[in-house]
């Protein structure tokens, strides 16, 4: 399978962590957080690009063109550093907190379970 590695009995799958990060200025961490798992590049860029298309309408003018010039231009940068294996990010400041869209890739290992073959009673 094309983005597989195995190691002994273990197969890693290539794919992408993203994460949405909502936090207040000043703030150590942030307050607010959800991830998904992309299988692909294009799967993992349209995750972001839905949330920035959802939020924009509520974002001040100028931010909300920054978001608009991301989902029309920047994106490919970010398409670009993903492809070869960099991290990429887009930052928006919205009432007072910033808003964090993040993409890196990943391995991913398959759960435990799906890796044991269970014996017959010994």
């Amino acid at each position: 399978m094309a983005g597989s590695v195995t190691t002994g009995q273990i197969t890693s799958y290539r794919g992408y962590w993203c994460v949405f990060a909502v936090t207040p200025f000043g703030a150590p961490v942030p307050t607010k957080q959800k991830t998904y798992r992309a299988m692909g590049v294009t799967e993992a860029l349209r995750w972001v690009r839905t949330d920035v298309r959802t939020i924009s309408p509520a974002l001040p003018p100028a931010e909300a063109e920054r978001a608009f010039n991301w989902i029309e231009c920047d994106q490919w940068a970010a398409l670009h550093q993903l492809a070869h294996e960099q991290p990429c990010s887009l930052t928006l400041d919205h009432q007072g907190a910033a808003l964090l869209w993040s993409v890196r890739p990943v391995r991913f290992l398959p759960l435990v379970g799906a890796c044991l073959v269970f014996g017959g009673g010994e």
